[in-house]
């Protein structure tokens, strides 16, 4: 794996309290993990007679164009090269680029019959190229998405084939279209007026958003609500592809008309290439679907004194190479 080994690991990583972040910044981490599921969505329904594809963002400013990045090839006798799409959500005001508070990777397998969905920490310490060593949402921050995908190519070397930016909030307004989401709710809690009894429960507007914000009054806290969040967009998106979803003309025009706002992708992720992903997507249920956080060994403080997530390069690198490999299977075996 390339990317700078940081030689102040140990000094610096000492066990600090982590920061209040926005409400939001975690409901987009646990969102952003759905991307893959949404655009199959669309392209089922453009598969059906409806353009949504036709209304997704595309720019043509989003990917790297130097010729040195790492290429993506099939394994013997597998079908496709696995494929990876950055998923970025950011905190973007008005003009100004902020930074991102959302990065993550759908890894597809070659197989197409698993996607993991590895989520790096906004504050993971690495290098970015061309800026030295930040936390690693800097780096969309000083160069957008390019400088993104560039600061994960070169932290992995692996590559980066597509890139997807969502509008979060948007696209879980969708609970309303299909009557709201069921989930397994493991705690029973009340939060801005609303009360979650233990076991399935079914949610939608202003109960949903109350149930994926609480943070107070859970046993582990944000731990508590990060897993609330993977749960709920788990279910939105497997509820938009459900047949009943589909069948009913009201909400199949609603939801057709609605989705491809929410996502801007770039220029070579076209309207053929979203078919071809979605139709040659093999997912089983949710079990096919797997949250894997890049590997972090502590927490501590850059020298500039900001709260960092330090890196576990062992396990990065074991990482990186299963990717390259298409064994993300045998990573997770080993890891979880």
């Amino acid at each position: 794996m390339s990317g700078e080994r940081f030689a102040d690991d140990a000094a610096s990583a000492q066990e600090s309290g982590r920061k209040r972040r926005h409400p939001w910044r975690w409901l987009l981490v646990g969102l952003a993990g759905v991307v893959v599921l949404a655009l199959a969505a669309v392209a089922l329904y453009a598969v059906l007679g409806i353009g949504a594809l036709n209304s997704i963002n595309r720019d043509a400013s989003m990917l790297p164009t130097n010729s040195d990045r790492p290429t993506s090839q099939a394994q013997p006798g597998v079908a496709h090269a696995p494929m990876n799409i950055v998923l970025m959500g950011s905190d973007t005001r008005g003009d100004e680029r902020g930074r991102s508070d959302v990065l993550m990777v759908a890894h597809v397998n070659g197989a197409r019959d698993a996607v993991y969905l590895i989520s790096f920490p906004r504050d993971m310490y690495v290098p970015i190229p061309g800026h030295g060593k930040n936390k690693i949402n800097a780096a969309y921050s000083f160069g957008g998405p390019v400088l993104a995908v560039e600061t994960l190519e070169k932290l992995l070397d692996v590559r980066m084939d597509h890139v997807a930016m969502i509008d979060f909030e948007g696209f879980l307004g969708l609970s309303d279209e299909v009557g709201g989401v069921t989930v397994n709710n493991k705690i029973a809690s009340s939060s801005r007026g609303h009360t979650f009894e233990k076991g399935k429960i079914t949610l939608e507007g202003e109960a949903l958003l109350a149930y994926v914000r609480q943070r107070h009054g859970l046993p582990r806290g944000d731990l508590d609500r990060t897993e609330r969040h993977r749960a709920v967009t788990k279910a939105l998106a497997l509820k938009l592809m459900r047949p009943e979803t589909l069948a009913n003309p009201a909400t199949f025009s609603n939801i057709a008309g609605q989705i491809g706002a929410y996502f801007t992708v770039d220029e070579e992720f076209s309207s053929q290439a979203m078919f071809d992903l979605a139709t040659s997507l093999r997912l089983d249920g949710s079990a096919s679907i797997r949250s894997v956080e890049a590997p972090i060994k502590g927490f501590g403080r850059s020298p500039a004194g900001a709260s960092i997530d330090i890196v576990d390069f062992d396990k990065l690198d074991g990482m990186a190479t299963a990717m390259r490999d298409d064994d993300m299977a045998g990573f997770w075996e080993k890891h979880g």
